[in-house]
């Protein structure tokens, strides 16, 4: 427990402390609040950043018009582009594994629905 909120505070300092990654992560945030239809009720996972600010993956899972689920689905944001992969198994997700150009945290609380 105090290791995942000493990952989270040194995440939102680290957000804080650099306005080039905050303006990036607010730009792939509105970027998804116009492709999904219910952003708020969205669930992201294995969200990693590049260590140098324009690059950010992971998978998503967000309530479709139907009222359902989607399903976790990959998606890759390079800039304010925002590419979501639907119909993709998790199995697709963008993240290259073990590419030190990431970073190993994962940063889905960046993401999170206010």
């Amino acid at each position: 427990m105090r290791r995942l909120l000493f990952a989270v505070v040194l995440l939102a300092s680290c957000d804080r402390a650099d306005p080039e990654r905050s303006r990036f992560i607010a730009d792939v945030r509105q970027e998804l609040e116009t492709q999904l239809p219910d952003y708020s009720t969205t669930r992201f996972r294995n969200v990693h950043l590049t260590k140098e600010v324009g690059t950010l993956c992971g998978e998503l899972n967000t309530v479709t018009p139907a009222g359902g689920y989607s399903g976790w689905t990959p998606f890759l944001a390079i800039g304010s582009e925002v590419v979501i992969q639907w119909g993709e198994s998790p199995r697709a997700n963008p993240c290259p594994g073990g590419d030190p150009s990431y970073s190993s945290e994962d940063a889905s609380s960046l993401l999170k629905p206010e």
